[in-house]
């Protein structure tokens, strides 16, 4: 898990930079913490799914010629924002984010390309707001290439999702499993 400095003290641009660099050290250091780089998994969800998708959109050897093109491997994006253009206009959520007409694309994976093809899972719960699904709809779509499912899961609102993750007999658990392993 990367850490980041949360919002209002950083922007949600800032907090982006913050993890573009926390991979980018991830990966220099493999050897030192004895883990493959040509292994690394990005999964998230609400504003971590942001963040992971954005990952997935990254241009790493743009950002450091040391680092590969496809240093991302694999996604599991749950319940997350990837259309940040309708975010600016909630006063309650932007006051915070700092999301303006100039960044808003910039921040945008569902409208970005990714950086090489990179297969992913999505999931949103039956309880949730139309415009999470909305959202998640839209990063199925742009990227459908490489989407290789969407659970569905059934009676779970947007803070109970992560329970699912662990859970072994539960089918985010399975197919994220699943996506890693052939990744």
């Amino acid at each position: 898990m990367t850490n980041y400095t949360l919002a209002p003290v950083a922007s949600i641009e800032q907090i982006t930079r913050q993890q573009l660099r926390a991979f980018a050290w991830l990966y220099k250091n493999a050897a030192r913490y004895k883990y493959d780089p040509e292994r690394i998994v990005v999964a998230g969800h609400s504003a971590g799914a942001h963040l992971a998708a954005m990952m997935m959109a990254a241009l790493w050897n743009a950002c450091d010629a040391e680092l590969p093109a496809s240093l991302i491997k694999a996604g599991i994006l749950m319940s997350g924002l990837y259309d940040l253009k309708p975010v600016r206009y909630a006063e309650f959520v932007n006051g915070d984010l700092k999301i303006t007409g100039d960044n808003a694309l910039q921040l945008t994976p569902g409208y970005m390309p990714q950086s090489h093809p990179i297969p992913f899972i999505t999931s949103v719960k039956d309880l949730e707001s139309a415009e999470f699904k909305r959202q998640t709809a839209l990063i199925a779509r742009h990227w459908q290439s490489v989407h290789k499912a969407d659970i569905a899961l059934q009676g779970v609102n947007h803070l109970t999702i992560c329970d699912m993750f662990p859970n072994r007999k539960h089918p985010l658990f399975e197919q994220s499993c699943k996506l890693i392993a052939n990744s």
